[in-house]
């Protein structure tokens, strides 16, 4: 997955941790990470960032007035509109596995699929455990299915409105879909964002 964007002001993001492995090239401007350890040959353009890694991030327009921005998510395959019975059979491989992550499945699985309804009756039922079950697990892990939802939901929002071409500190953002596409514009006007 590849999502471009560009600013006309400075953007700064706190609080990212993504559910993949991801990229991001800086075409034009500066940009800086806090929070992951860089090579010094990857601090200006190319920054590798790993799997649920939380850092910041710091685009700065360069003389021209603009910064431009590609983040390349790199997972295993392109994502349909809604889950699929494969996709539930990974979910469902990722339950019954006692070494597999169920709370980074399950992050994936509602980063790729933000708008699907998202339930743990949904999930349990579809993987064939029982809710207790299922909870008990993510509770193993540190986490919580609220958290992991509206999380990955709000991540994938932002990119998705990056890449829309919703800029900063742009003040004719258009009527947003959600309460929470909302929340994001009404941030994006003012600069920065934390997660």
């Amino acid at each position: 997955m590849k999502f471009d964007f560009s600013v006309t002001r400075s953007l700064h993001l706190y609080g990212l941790s993504f559910p993949f492995d991801i990229i991001i090239k800086c075409a034009r401007g500066l940009q800086n990470v806090e929070g992951i350890e860089l090579v010094p040959s990857q601090r200006q353009r190319c920054i590798q960032i790993p799997v649920s890694r939380r850092f910041d991030y710091q685009l700065e327009p360069d003389v021209s007035g603009a910064a431009e921005a590609v983040v390349h998510i790199l997972c295993e395959h392109d994502c349909g509109v809604t889950m699929t019975a494969k996709d539930w059979g990974d979910l469902s491989l990722a339950t019954h596995t006692k070494t597999a992550s169920i709370s980074l499945a399950l992050a994936r699985k509602i980063f790729l699929y933000p708008h699907d309804r998202w339930t743990l009756a949904t999930i349990a039922d579809q993987t064939e455990t029982t809710v207790r079950a299922l909870q008990a697990r993510i509770f193993r892990e540190n986490a919580a299915f609220s958290e992991i939802l509206s999380r990955q939901r709000r991540l994938r929002a932002l990119l998705d409105m990056l890449a829309m071409g919703v800029h900063v500190g742009d003040a004719s953002l258009s009527a947003p879909r959600t309460r929470g596409e909302t929340s994001l514009r009404r941030t994006l006007a003012r600069g920065y964002l934390i997660l």
